[in-house]
């Protein structure tokens, strides 16, 4: 089990408060007995669909997923969805409406590869920034 905390927080609080811009994210991992500095990737982009149509099928993609790379519904609202994965691991979407269609924002430690192929099934009407 890997234990993260950002800014003295959770990292599932920091997640929730979006306290990921060019943050490192301190883990303890258990397994191993060491604490390392992971960065927390966060992805951008503008889609040309209607903020619930996105995180409908970011919810049904990650369902789909091979077991190491699904993530199931946790806990969502009008605009986000925050999605658990395999060891407890967290991946947060927020879609806001934005001229054209939507802007998006995922956020992650570890799903940063599945959120990158999700996005590609999208129309993007703007690229892909990783932070």
């Amino acid at each position: 089990m890997v234990l993260c905390t950002a800014a003295g927080q959770s990292i599932v609080r920091a997640v929730r408060n979006s306290l990921l811009d060019a943050e490192l994210a301190t883990c303890y991992d258990q397994n191993d007995n060491q604490t390392v500095k992971r960065a927390l990737m966060t992805h951008q982009t503008t889609v040309a669909l209607a903020p619930a149509e996105i995180l409908q099928r970011a919810k049904a993609y990650f369902a789909e997923r091979l077991p190491n790379n699904a993530a199931f519904l946790e806990k969502e609202g009008p605009q986000f969805v925050v999605l658990r994965g395999q060891g407890g691991e967290e991946v947060v979407f927020n879609a806001t409406p934005a001229e054209g269609g939507s802007h998006v924002r995922a956020s992650t430690l570890f799903f940063d590869q599945a959120i990158d192929r999700f996005l590609s099934t999208l129309p993007l009407s703007s690229g892909v920034e990783v932070a």
